[in-house]
């Protein structure tokens, strides 16, 4: 500040005395308070997926403004889908009369969306079928099903609920639960049938004796040994015998069986035969 022919730059009480051309003075009392600069320094900020919950930015000194279209003035409380997709310049300005602001670049990424087209199995059949499109994110996607699976679609499908969560590169998220029904109709053709023979030896490959076939709502399977003896008996096509009896590996040889229950439909079923047991 100058007063006359002084210049004054702190904060202080100063006296001058000022001459006119006729030889006159005057003095000038000028009491100077110099503002501090006060610089805003951004303590917390981040990056988001456009669907996550609002999160407070911080900063110091507190009480300053905050700048930026999904942020609020006061609060500092960021909203990614107010600020919507994009890259966003955040200012931070603190609350005096010689202020230097702050600023943070804050990216929204797109987040992905789902979408779907479920097909239910027809007949118990297991052929439905989840197709998936995505609409927004930013690919690669990554697909994990509730089966394990990891392919974008599902096809060969029992009817039963399904879970997919999509993860896009920039790790933003969209989940889906997806139902299929079994539809029956008069056009569904059922049926069932028990192996011939089968070898319990453990090689993975037909170790167990599974009533098979499609449609099958209720059902008894019950098998006899050569005696007449009941030695296994099961009401579930994901049950069948493992060849033990009584905790002990049965003898090789012929063994009767006996199948009879319900269809989906409502047609009743009923199947006698033999089955052989070897072991290699």
């Amino acid at each position: 500040m100058a007063v006359g022919t002084n210049t004054y730059g702190s904060t202080g009480v100063y006296s001058d005395t000022l001459a006119t051309s006729f030889g006159c003075d005057s003095i000038i009392l000028t009491a100077l308070t110099i503002d501090p600069l006060i610089l805003g320094t951004i303590t917390f900020s981040r990056d988001f997926c456009s669907d996550e919950a609002p999160v407070n930015f911080t900063a110091l000194p507190l009480g300053g403004i905050w700048v930026d279209p999904g942020i609020d003035s006061t609060t500092g409380l960021f909203s990614p889908a107010l600020a919507g997709a994009g890259t966003h310049t955040v200012i931070y300005i603190p609350n005096s009369p010689c202020p230097i602001p702050d600023s943070v670049t804050v990216q929204v990424f797109s987040t992905p969306v789902i979408n779907f087209v479920a097909t239910d199995e027809l007949c118990d059949q297991n052929n439905g079928s989840i197709v998936l499109t995505i609409a927004g994110g930013t690919p690669a996607y990554i697909y994990n099903w509730s089966n394990g699976e990891t392919t974008q679609n599902l096809v060969s499908l029992k009817k039963g609920a399904y879970s997919v969560i999509v993860t896009d590169v920039n790790n933003c998220t969209d989940s889906e639960d997806i139902t299929l029904i079994n539809e029956i109709n008069s056009d569904c053709k059922y049926g069932i049938f028990v192996a011939n023979i089968f070898s319990p030896d453990g090689n993975g490959e037909n170790d167990v004796l599974y009533v098979q076939g499609s449609g099958v709502q209720t059902m008894e399977f019950i098998i006899f040994n050569r005696y007449g003896n009941r030695i296994f008996e099961s009401k579930s096509t994901e049950v069948g015998w493992d060849g033990n009896y009584k905790g002990s590996p049965a003898k090789t040889g012929a063994f009767v069986y006996f199948v009879r229950g319900t269809f989906l439909n409502g047609d009743e079923f009923e199947l006698k035969g033999t089955t052989t047991l070897i072991r290699r």
